[in-house]
Order: C-alpha cells, then structure tokens, then sequence
C-alpha cells in the first residue's frame, strides 16, 4: 500500500450502531443490483475463485448459499457488541481449512491476506457504486470517505483483516482497486457465473 492505515484507539472503535454510515446506507435494497458483479469481482482472484470452486455449495444450493452470505453479512453489521465479533470469528473459523492447490498448480488459501482483502473490499466497490449508478443521491465525497473509514475499521477489528493490507483512505482505496482488478483472472468460477 503507498499509505498505511494508522491504527486507532482502542477505545475509538468496537462495533458499528445506528449512527454509523454502515447502518444508515448498508442495508439498501439497491445493493443487490451489484450482487453479481461483486461475486465476479470476487471470484475473479485466482484464490478465491479456487477456494470457491473446490469448496462451495453455489452451484449445487445457490439460493441457499446467498441466504447464509446475506445472513452473516447483517451479523457482522448489525450484531453489536456481541454478534458482530461473532460473525467475524465465525467468518474465520469457516475459512481456516480452505486450501490446496489450483488448476494452474499454485497453492490456495482462503485466509490469504490480499484474497481476504481483496473479498471484503469488493462490498465497498459495491456500495459506492450501486448508488452511482441506481440513485439519484450517490454519496457525496466525505459520505465515501466516512463509509470507507467504517469499512477498513470493520475489517480490522470484526474481519481481523490487519491495517496494513488496506489502502489507508478512500482515494488510496481506488488506486488499490484498480491495482487488483489488473490481477484478476478468467477463472473457472467466473466463467460459470458470468455464462
């Protein structure tokens, strides 16, 4: 990253509540115009996309499997105190023994730090730009700024994604996407959603 997150307080934040940008604009039914595209850009990462496919249910219980993704992610946002780090400890746990090697013959790991990145940051991608595109109010600049503020630190202290695997600000943020879109591969995965 060319700028790094400076840690805050601990006492300056825990889990999000109803004054947070999350709680005000994270659970917009308009969203989910952007389910796909995030799923793509998700799977598109070469390890996700090999942990996704050796794993996952999405093609045999696809509807299921999108049930219990939109569950959890209410946990994470939603939970307080107590369910939020749950979601994100349970999060974990889920991934810890996703592994093992890819068509290509590369070694996947779900806990990868720029793949576990990389998934989180893509529901940012997709909150911003669901309402650049469906709304007639997409966010303003500070709006984004704070949105992204509570997204690196949700990531940190709910996630357990560490500080300096996220860009450290909004504007960083979209040159770190852009990197990462560079990486992206057509993916067996990818092809199968995008067909």
């Amino acid at each position: 990253m060319n700028e790094m997150v400076k840690p805050p307080q601990a006492t300056e934040f825990s889990v999000l509540g109803p004054d947070s940008m999350m709680w005000k604009k994270g659970g917009e039914t308009i969203q989910g115009f952007m389910a796909a595209t995030m799923l793509l850009l998700q799977v598109s990462h070469p390890v996700v996309g090999a942990g996704v496919g050796a794993y996952s249910v999405f093609k045999s219980d696809p509807w299921g499997r999108l049930r219990r993704t939109g569950e959890w992610g209410m946990r994470m946002m939603y939970g307080g105190p107590q369910g939020a780090p749950k979601a994100g400890k349970d999060l974990r746990e889920l991934h810890r023994n996703i592994k093992g090697v890819d068509q290509q013959g590369r070694k996947f790991f779900a806990l990868d730090p720029e793949a576990y990145t990389w998934v989180h940051m893509t529901g940012f991608v997709s909150l911003i730009k669901s309402k650049q595109l469906f709304s007639k109010k997409p966010f303003t600049k500070a709006e984004e700024e704070a949105l992204y503020k509570e997204w690196i630190h949700m990531g940190h202290h709910i996630m357990g994604i560490r500080w300096e695997d996220m860009p450290a600000n909004a504007e960083e943020f979209w040159k770190y996407y852009d990197n990462m879109v560079a990486k992206l591969e057509p993916t067996e995965v990818a092809h199968y959603i995008n067909d």
